[in-house]
């Protein structure tokens, strides 16, 4: 059983076992509080040469007062301090109850000699850091004060400048510690003003009119630097006058800071912004002379001028080229004209104006519109089965231009006058002629289906079947001919030319392969040639006895096996063997059998084994045949 106690009490405690029998006992918990500690002295600073500190012991008594570090003059009875005896300095005094709840409590002293108050201040800027005094002849901050207008903090002497009005003031710091004569010390602090100025000559005046200045007016007689920033560039200036004059000025003066060199002050400055625009004379980008073609277009690039928002006059004081004689912004992108059989010129003068009413100089250029070549074409058609020869002729050739020729069929030429081309296909074809003169000018003239060309004739058959044997050799063409009237067939087994379409024909029943050609003609005379083979395959047909009677009468005679189509005789065997393995006959001509007899006796009658080994006609395949003949009598 767990439990807190807060006071000392009795407590009963009863205790039933499985049997339900019952016994008590009582127990007395005794709860002890804490020890208190706590003690203090009159002060917690003490001039050595003072009286001693006085104690207050409100808490346990009968304790322990000890001291850390050393050099305290301690009574660890009393708590008393002695200050005659003890050597400056700080130290921790702790009061140890010795209860049976013991606690401690440490208070902390300082022990010193008669205070020093000497410090010191330097001149500042308003803007400047908020200065601490420097203590000197080794000095300590007590309270600080000072004449009015200064706000200074009275427990650590620092100024607040930018809350203080700029002057000389007087500081006064004020030290009075317990047991020790009060001391006192003064010292001047001095602030200084921030510098200003300002700036004016804000103008607009168009260039070479007069020379703009700007000026800058800084407060009385003295040493100053200041900066300013020019188009966002900074510079920097010092001088002794005032006002301080830039002459020749142009552009954006911005000044952003001032020095009082004989304070060292500093201030930045906003707000103050003197704009001189010099207004330029707009200067005209030269346009080069443009030669142009008849009916082409002819564009005039955007005048361009150095000052944004400049307007254009124009004056054509030569021929009308097709955009009039005067106007006035962009001439932009309008046709060529001439009308003649000679060259044609306008010649232009323009004259730029900006937006603040400046005129600059006058540019002129010159636009030349030519007359196109002329184009006259006539052909000359060979006919005949393709290819087909061509030949055209530009009627209007001078030969000092250049051509260019397509002939409809992807091919191109640059002939001058007279040339030729071979058509290889069939179908109406455009002929397309450019003509381009000495000076560029171009012209291009599109003859529709001046061509016209029939297809050649494309021979093309099949037939089926097209792989067969000597069993069935009626064979059915199929003409798959294009652009022909007229077919010549040759089936390759000497027979007589067929002129039938789609013809059928009737090979022998010899095994062989037949090369067929067909001929395709049109109305014309030009032909095309078609080639195919057919293979007629032979069959392969024998059969074997198995049986033989060699008793010398006209039938039976002999064994062999009998062939009637399909087999190579000049790779041909036949062998025979008695029931022990033995060759008793072997033959490689399919017309000598075996007789029955062996080493020129006859064999006894019985059954024999043969093997044939024989190779097709038609292939390379090869056979082995097995089996039994049996010698009877």
């Amino acid at each position: 059983v767990s439990f807190t106690a807060t006071t000392t009490t009795t407590y009963t405690v009863i205790g039933t076992d499985a049997n339900g029998c019952v016994e008590t006992d009582d127990m007395t918990v005794t709860v002890n509080i804490w020890d208190d500690s706590t003690f203090t002295y009159d002060a917690s600073t003490y001039c050595v040469t003072g009286t001693n500190p006085i104690l207050t012991l409100s808490g346990t008594a009968g304790g322990t007062f000890s001291v850390t570090p050393a050099g305290l003059t301690l009574d660890p009875v009393t708590g008393a301090i002695t200050l005659a005896t003890s050597v400056n300095g700080s130290y921790d005094v702790t009061y140890t109850t010795n209860g049976m709840c013991p606690t401690s409590l440490t208070i902390p002293i300082t022990i010193t000699n008669t205070a020093v108050a000497d410090f010191t201040y330097d001149v500042y800027c308003l803007n400047g850091n908020d200065p601490a005094p420097t203590f000197i002849n080794g000095g300590t901050g007590g309270v600080f004060s000072s004449t009015p207008g200064l706000i200074i903090n009275p427990v650590t002497g620092i100024v607040d400048l930018d809350a203080s009005t700029p002057g000389t003031y007087t500081v006064t710091n004020d030290i009075n510690i317990t047991g020790c004569a009060a001391v006192q010390a003064q010292d001047d602090i001095t602030i200084f003003d921030l510098p200003t100025a300002t700036i004016s000559g804000d103008t607009t005046v168009c260039l070479g009119t007069h020379n703009p200045t700007v000026t800058f007016d800084l407060p009385g007689a003295g040493d100053w630097t200041f900066s300013y920033l020019l188009d966002g560039l900074q510079n920097n200036v010092s001088t002794t006058a005032t006002p301080y004059l830039i002459t020749n000025a142009e552009g954006v003066y911005e000044l952003i800071s001032i020095t009082d060199n004989v304070t060292g002050c500093s201030n930045t400055i906003s707000g103050q912004v003197a704009t001189v625009i010099l207004l330029p004379i707009p200067q005209m980008t030269p346009i080069a002379d443009i030669v142009v073609c008849e009916g082409n277009d002819v564009i005039v690039p955007s005048f361009q001028a150095s000052v944004p928002g400049t307007t254009f006059d124009w004056v054509n004081l030569g021929t009308d080229v097709g955009n009039g004689m005067n106007g006035n912004g962009n001439m932009g992108i309008f046709t060529g004209i001439n009308g003649t059989t000679s060259a044609q010129s306008g010649n232009f003068f323009v004259t730029p104006t900006s937006p603040n009413g400046c005129t600059g100089p006058v540019q002129d250029f010159n636009i030349t519109v030519t007359p196109l070549p002329i184009i006259d074409v006539t052909a000359q058609i060979n006919v005949g089965c393709l290819p087909v020869t061509v030949v055209f002729t530009n009627n209007s050739s001078t030969g000092s231009e250049t051509s260019f020729w397509s002939f409809g069929d992807g091919a191109t030429s640059t002939f001058n006058g007279m040339v030729s081309h071979d058509y290889t296909s069939d179908g109406c074809f455009d002929v397309t002629l450019t003509m381009t003169d000495s000076i560029g000018c171009t012209s291009t003239q599109v003859y529709d289906d001046i061509v016209c060309l029939e297809p050649n004739p494309i021979a093309n058959f099949v037939f089926d079947p097209s792989v067969t044997d000597i069993s069935y050799t009626t064979i059915q063409f199929e003409n798959l001919s294009e652009n022909a009237t007229t077919y010549y067939w040759d089936f390759g087994d000497n027979s007589a030319i067929n002129n039938a379409e789609n013809p059928l024909h009737i090979y022998g029943d010899t095994p062989d392969e037949y090369v067929i050609t067909l001929v395709a003609e049109n109305d014309i005379g030009c032909t095309d040639t078609a080639i195919s083979k057919i293979v007629i395959r032979d069959i392969l047909l024998y059969w074997v006895p198995n049986a033989f009677t060699p008793d010398n009468d006209e039938f039976n005679q002999t064994f062999k096996p009998i062939f009637t189509s399909g087999f190579d005789p000049q790779d041909y065997t036949l062998l025979i063997f008695n029931r022990w393995g033995e060759t008793v006959f072997e033959s490689h001509n399919t017309d000598v059998g075996w007789d029955g007899t062996y080493l020129g006796n006859l064999v006894q009658d019985g059954v024999y084994v043969w093997k044939i080994e024989f190779k097709e006609t038609m292939t390379d395949k090869r056979h082995k045949k097995y089996g039994h003949v049996t010698i009877m009598r």
